[in-house]
Formats: structure tokens, C-alpha cells, sequence
């Protein structure tokens, strides 16, 4: 990870969705004895959350009956403006050409979900059986080194632009 930048901690901004920023004691018994934590509106960090305080995000899915299930979808994410100096141009992320600020990231991101989803769940399938197709006795072992070293190398790659 890299030493600078801001990591990015979101959901949907809803009725059912709370922050906090306490201490990790305090927002866990919050959270146990309430289902809540304080906060109703937009947080977007800063100061006040820093040292032994730690931000806390809570969606509400309800009480759920036996058998019965809920969801939320949380976002962990890192954000930094400046991301190389390339022969002392600084570049950013192509991203923010089109989503320039981090509620406009964010809101696309938790759009967008499901369809990403979707398809990283068909990617890995290929790439699954490609791998495995290579050989009945250690293809799955294959498949499993494939895999990682498909997600390394896309982790490892970023799309920039000039910052000019």
C-alpha cells in the first residue's frame, strides 16, 4: 500500500445507515446494545477520527426471522489524488476524469455493484476453466495459481492521466 493518499470507508447514505467515531470499545457496545451508532448524516472523516478514535459505518437490515437473511454493501477503498510523478508530470487515476470527486466514486462504485459482480464472478469462472482444462491431474492446482496471479496482476495496474 502505498504511504500516502486516504482510505475510503462507504455505503449507501440511507435511513438505515449510521457512523460513528469513537473508540473501538465504545462503537462496538454502540452498535450491540442499540444496533446504531450515533451519526445520521454524511460523515466524511478528518481530524476528529484520528489516534485511539476509529470510524465506524452501521446499516440497519431490521430484525430478521429465523432463516432469513439481509444485506449491506460496504465499500473499502484508497484514494490518492497524485498517484506517480512520471519524468515530473504528476499523473492521477484515469477514474477521476470521470468521477472526479469521492462521493461521485462512491455512488458509482455502490451503483454498480451488482453488474461488477456479475461479471468478476464470470471472469473467475473462465479463467477457472481455462486453467483447469490444461491437465485432468493438476489442473485445479494450476487454476488456483492462475487465479491469484490474475488478480495480482490487475491489482497491480493503474490506469493514469496527466493532472496538468
Amino acid at each position: 500500500m502505498s504511504t500516502y493518499g486516504s482510505v475510503v470507508f462507504a455505503t449507501a447514505n440511507t435511513a438505515q445507515t449510521t457512523y460513528g467515531c469513537n473508540t473501538r470499545a465504545a462503537q462496538f457496545a454502540k452498535f450491540t446494545n442499540d444496533g446504531f451508532l450515533g451519526g445520521k448524516t454524511s460523515y466524511t472523516g478528518g481530524p476528529s477520527c484520528t489516534g485511539a478514535r476509529q470510524a465506524g459505518l452501521a446499516y440497519n437490515i431490521g430484525k430478521l426471522a429465523p432463516g432469513n437473511t439481509g444485506s449491506a454493501t460496504f465499500a473499502v477503498g484508497f484514494e490518492r489524488v497524485q498517484a506517480i510523478n512520471y519524468l515530473g508530470t504528476t499523473q492521477t487515476g484515469y477514474y477521476r476524469s470521470v468521477w472526479p470527486t469521492i462521493s461521485e466514486q462512491v455512488d458509482f462504485f455502490l451503483g454498480d455493484y451488482n453488474n461488477a459482480l456479475a461479471q468478476s464472478h464470470s471472469f473467475d469462472a473462465l479463467v477457472r476453466s481455462k486453467a483447469t482444462s490444461v491437465s485432468s491431474s493438476w489442473g485445479s492446482a494450476y487454476a488456483d495459481i492462475l487465479e491469484a496471479s490474475v488478480r495480482q496482476a490487475f491489482a497491480a495496474s493503474e490506469v493514469t492521466v496527466c493532472a496538468c
